[in-house]
């Protein structure tokens, strides 16, 4: 270990010694938010833990709506990197954010949704996309991370959770909004509005954003980054409800992303090493829900259904002569579900279904096979079915709880179009021998699996809680990864009808603290793949290029660190708060064991996990003086030592390289300037992003970096 990182984990551990005096403080409290089934770290002061909280086995991660304006992030994936998880966060919107939490990632090729183990849910429903890159920050009110058996009300597809974002509804008031219009580095301009409210039975909350950076921008050394503009994004949001009879609401929900000419400079992929052409990318992602709730008269049952049709549609361009093909990909995905929940004095029970169908269509740039490309066709279609049900045991007043959960998940996969397929040609050598004769290849798969979850949480005191849980999760080959062709589906190369289902395990125990203007949190967690699913440089006889396959395990070992405190009471302020925060994961174990045909002599030997860094952390402080009007968010994100591969190094375990290793500062503030009355005000916002112009990137050998020191100023008028 460095000695920076050795100094950064020092510095995290004093701040949470530092925090145990104030176990002590006054008991007065301030207006906070009790949210269900989940753990709020972001601002809560008051002295124990809800209901809710208390029956929660697992550390389910809240950020707040408070955590949520405080940020300097356009987007979900930027807002989630500040925050300290392990995000690989594209310069421009040209690219894909991959995300990673406790070492499982949503994957090393995740274009769409059915590909991504790591599953993005828009208030409880599947949001069709894996990247959070094109998901404004805009509507949201809080994002979640749920593990355990509430897990299962939404997936199973990585014991590391699930990630929901809640956006914002309309009311209580019957009208109100805002209007933002602002200008940034590299001729950054944005504009949005705002409106929502409650008007008898009717809530609504619509909103638009659009920016547009119209000049290359320059990375941490100063140095121009070529072809890095993006002509336009533009972002729609709404969520509409009516309520009748008290009890009951329908409601639809509508989300809409477009980037236009999104720019990036020429690179060398990672896993095959061949260098790749300046691109342009277009993206348009549209997202419709159709939505019902009920209660019953003693809220004892409640219940929810919902429809949803997604769009995500991608290309991007190379080879701009006339009459060729884009690399890109259209996938429609519809989804249905429903659940039931009642709630008891001595025990909680849930039950629910859910389906989804994707539609997948892709094309390809020119090649040697195609010299044009391969016009966009209809891949292959998969489907996935899913049920639970969980359960809740509460005893000895709520402060002993034993939670379970049960889930069944059925896919079937079928390719739409065949013939190209390595499978059939000698492109890859003797790896799909066994696939020669085209009548012993399946065009199908189906896959069948059960996952349990089991966890216990108790309470010796108010402010104390102690939990334990262990969480299985399956992760199904999709449709790319079984059955993709590498010359009219390129993106992501060939696939393999030979995969197996990937199934993990997660343990984790740790305890909770909740005490008047404090919170702290520590977990221990250990994470085991077998069969994992990773995309790796083929070694055998004649094969050359990078494909999916099952290694033999992977295993993730580490612990979780969070705190929050708001010094001013201890210094005898109510004016204002002031509220220094850490969070960190480190991870003491992260290894893979080398696959059966890679490596001659090397089978059975354990490598590195590739691109999970040792330590992430973010940390920093918040102040907020009320009648100042004036708020300012000072924040630090470290993204450790990562080991990474490619097709230069041919992944030999010997052979690894480290990148990473770098701090990002980035510091927001607002202030109030005028006041026309209680609700109508204009305020300034400014943001400075890459504060000591660090120069990095999420790329282990990089072809160019991130920004630099970057500006921002707004002005907001809310009425």
């Amino acid at each position: 270990m460095k000695l920076q990182e050795i100094v950064r984990c020092t510095v995290g551990v004093a701040f949470i010694v530092c925090c145990q005096p104030l176990l002590s403080w006054g008991s007065e409290t301030e207006k906070g938010v009790t949210l269900d089934e989940v753990i709020v770290t972001g601002e809560k002061s008051k002295q124990g833990f809800t209901e809710a909280e208390r029956k929660t086995t697992t550390h389910n991660v809240i950020f707040d709506q408070g955590t949520v304006k405080s940020s300097t992030s356009q987007t979900v994936s930027e807002f989630l990197a500040q925050q300290g998880v392990t995000v690989t966060q594209p310069p421009t919107q040209y690219g894909v954010a991959g995300v990673n939490i406790r070492g499982i990632g949503t994957s090393a090729i995740h274009y769409n949704e059915s590909d991504s183990r790591l599953v993005f849910f828009i208030n409880g429903k599947r949001s069709g996309i894996s990247n959070l890159n094109q998901l404004s920050l805009n509507n949201v009110e809080r994002i979640e991370i749920i593990r355990g058996p509430e897990m299962y009300r939404y997936a199973a597809t990585s014991a590391a959770g699930v990630v929901n974002v809640i956006t914002k509804r309309g009311g209580p008031g019957r009208f109100s909004g805002s209007i933002e219009a602002g200008y940034g580095s590299y001729d950054h301009l944005r504009g949005s509005a705002t409106v929502d409210g409650l008007v008898k039975n009717f809530d609504y909350s619509v909103g638009y954003s659009f920016d547009s950076i119209k000049t290359d921008y320059k990375d941490g050394d100063g140095k121009t980054v070529a072809n890095s503009t993006t002509v336009g994004v533009n972002n729609v949001n709404a969520n509409m409800g009516y309520t009748f009879n008290k009890r009951h609401r329908v409601g639809i929900e509508y989300y809409y992303n477009n980037v236009n000419d999104a720019r990036r400079p020429q690179y060398v992929d990672e896993l095959t090493g061949d260098v790749i052409a300046p691109g342009i990318a277009q993206r348009e992602m549209s997202i419709l829900y159709l939505t019902y709730e009920g209660v019953a008269r003693d809220n004892r049952f409640n219940w929810n259904a919902s429809y949803g049709r997604t769009s995500d549609d991608y290309e991007n361009r190379t080879d701009f002569r006339p009459g060729t093909s884009p690399t890109g990909q259209d996938v429609d995905a519809d989804q249905f579900r429903a659940g039931i929940n009642y709630n008891g004095d001595l025990f909680d029970l849930s039950a629910g279904a859910d389906y989804i169908r994707y539609v997948a269509s892709y094309s390809s740039r020119p090649n040697s096979v195609y010299p044009l490309g391969f016009p966009l066709h209809r891949a292959h279609t998969s489907q996935y079915y899913g049920a639970y049900m969980l359960g809740v045991l509460k005893l000895l007043e709520n402060r002993l709880n034993f939670s379970g959960g049960l889930r069944y998940d059925h896919a079937y996969i079928e390719d739409d179009h065949y013939g190209d397929e390595s499978y059939f040609t000698n492109r890859h050598g003797t790896y799909f021998q066994e696939f020669k004769d085209r009548g012993t290849r399946p065009y199908h798969r189906h896959f069948d699996d059960v996952s349990p979850a089991v966890g216990v949480s108790y309470l010796p005191l108010d402010w104390l809680k102690l939990r334990a849980n262990y969480t299985r999760s399956v992760y199904q080959p999709s449709g790319r990864t079984l059955f993709n062709s590498d010359v009219s589906e390129i993106n992501g190369g060939v696939g393999d009808p030979r995969l197996k289902t990937e199934k993990g395990q997660s343990y984790e125990a740790g305890f909770d603290v909740n005490l008047n203007h404090m919170n702290f949190s520590a977990t221990y967690f250990y994470n085991k793949l077998e069969d994992p699913i990773v995309y790796r440089v083929l070694h055998h006889p004649g094969a050359k290029g990078a494909a999916p396959q099952n290694a033999q395990e992977q295993r993730f070992r580490g612990i979780e660190v969070g705190a929050t405190v708001n010094l001013a009471p201890a210094l005898g302020y109510t004016s204002f708060e002031l509220r220094p925060f850490v969070n960190l994961t480190y991870m003491t174990l992260r290894e893979e064991l080398v696959m059966p045909k890679s490596f001659d002599g090397w089978a059975g030997h354990w490598m590195p996990a590739r691109g999970v860094p040792r330590l992430s952390m973010n940390y920093g402080v918040r102040f907020h003086h009320f009648a100042w009007k004036f708020a300012a968010n000072l924040n630090f994100n470290y993204f450790g030592e990562a080991e990474s591969m490619g097709a230069a190094t041919k992944i030999h375990p010997s052979l690894y390289e480290e990148y990473g290793d770098f701090t990002i500062a980035n510091l927001s503030m607002t202030k109030g300037l005028w006041a026309f009355s209680h609700k109508s005000n204009v305020t300034l916002k400014l943001y400075i992003n890459n504060i000591f112009d660090e120069t990095y990137s999420y790329s282990y050998r990089p072809s160019y970096y991130n920004q630099g020191r970057n500006f921002y100023a707004g002005l907001v008028y809310h009425f």
